[in-house]
């Protein structure tokens, strides 16, 4: 029956809790004062991050938590949309239709009983574009999951800081991540991390980064896919340096 009551109310992933049901206030009498603080903010709201069946489990025992996400209104910064930053995410959130900037954090990530979502229903006046949700879901999942680098490796990367920051800010509007794979992650005293990369292009940007690159290069004008994709490779490993040793890529042939 408590299923069926969640699921008729609306809960679910991404259903949001906001001042205008009281929903915040019920909320907040379980919150550390940190969070409490953050949803005092005008226009905060409580955004559900846990997947769809534990949010509408009749079990309240296995699954006594729902996990949120407080998000607030703030200005854009580019710096911290699509994953770019691991502890500060600024997201797109329509209200009434109208479009309004917001950001979620590391600070404002938190837990509620899962059972008081029965005494509320969501504020669906908030809707979560889909990017928005993908974003959400991958920068929360990247939290658990993201490796920690050897204090070696970082230590290794000092004297490329400044090549890799000229980097990001040439690359920082089409490549929001690069992905970075360790040949091994133990501290290594006097060898060379051996690393392979992948750059992570904007969707819908890839076109675009292709153009600015042959508008940028005089030498890549006229030059194919390949030829544009190979200069940025290049662009990479100069930023490196040699701090590391690259991977040779697999899916290129030898010959």
């Amino acid at each position: 029956m408590d299923r069926e009551y969640l699921k008729n109310k609306g809960w679910r992933r991404h259903s949001v809790i906001s001042h205008n049901n009281d929903g915040i206030a019920v909320i907040c009498e379980m919150l550390p004062e940190n969070i409490q603080t953050l949803l005092a903010q005008e226009g905060a709201i409580a955004i559900i991050s846990t997947y769809d069946c534990a949010v509408v489990s009749t079990d309240f025992d296995g699954e006594p938590w729902v996990q949120l996400l407080v998000a607030f209104p703030t200005k854009l910064n580019k710096g911290f949309v699509s994953c770019r930053h691991p502890r500060r995410l600024h997201v797109l959130i329509n209200i009434d239709s109208e479009k309004h900037n917001f950001e979620v954090n590391a600070v404002g990530i938190c837990q509620i009983e899962r059972r008081v979502l029965l005494d509320f229903e969501p504020s669906n006046e908030f809707k979560l574009p889909k990017i928005t949700k993908e974003h959400l879901n991958y920068w929360i999942a990247e939290r658990f999951r993201q490796e920690t680098w050897p204090d070696a490796f970082n230590a290794s990367l000092r004297s490329a800081e400044r090549r890799l920051k000229r980097f990001y800010n040439r690359y920082n509007q089409f490549v929001p991540a690069m992905y970075i794979r360790l040949n091994r992650y133990d501290e290594l005293k006097y060898e060379k991390y051996e690393i392979s990369i992948i750059l992570s292009v904007e969707v819908g940007c890839l076109r675009a980064l292709l153009n600015e690159m042959r508008k940028r290069h005089a030498g890549l004008r006229g030059k194919s896919i390949d030829e544009v994709y190979n200069y940025i490779a290049s662009d990479v490993t100069r930023a490196f340096g040699d701090t590391v040793k690259f991977i040779p890529d697999p899916t290129k042939s030898n010959n």
